[in-house]
């Protein structure tokens, strides 16, 4: 698997954990990409984020969500102060982050894919190509089922969490 700087077009270092995909991942950036339009040019981060057309969502060591682009919010149904400053499980909306503890403090959280996926490549700094994920979502209306896959990059302090994929927010499930 192959990785492009989405603006210089440089190669990154292959994804891991992937098949024999000959896809690009064009929402990575490379360190002096990043540096120049962030730092130099004091370009906005979410300016920076909107021109991405993908779904990504900017995520710290701690798990706390610090921005998201345009397509983030349209598909979570979101605004910025419903995003920033907030858990992962907040902002997916997670049945357990409303538990004593909150997100990734619960007996549940050990075993959340969206939580390992992006605490593993913070530590390591490999990333995740289309991650399959089953997140059992709370709303107001009923419990959702919802399937997506994430793609993660760690740049810097930060980890860009791509969602390439989500269905079942719309139909709520039936209850039994």
């Amino acid at each position: 698997m192959k990785r492009i700087c989405a603006w210089c077009r440089q190669e990154l270092e292959p994804v891991g954990h992937d098949d024999n995909s000959h896809d690009y991942i064009t929402h990575g950036i490379c360190r002096s990409c990043y540096n120049i339009l962030l730092l130099q040019l004091g370009v906005d981060v979410h300016k920076y984020l909107d021109s991405i057309a993908a779904p990504i969502v900017l995520i710290d060591a701690e798990g706390t969500v610090r921005a998201a682009n345009a397509s983030a919010m349209k598909l979570l149904n979101k605004k910025p102060a419903d995003i920033e400053g907030y858990t992962g499980g907040e902002i997916f909306e997670c049945p357990y982050s409303k538990l004593p503890g909150g997100c990734g403090k619960t007996t549940h959280c050990a075993g959340c894919t969206i939580r390992n996926t992006l605490l593993d490549t913070y530590a390591t700094g490999k990333g995740f190509l289309k991650r399959p994920v089953i997140l059992n979502q709370n709303t107001p209306e009923d419990p959702q089922k919802i399937n997506m896959f994430i793609s993660t990059e760690k740049v810097g302090n930060i980890v860009f969490m791509r969602i390439d994929e989500m269905e079942g927010r719309s139909t709520p499930a039936k209850k039994a």
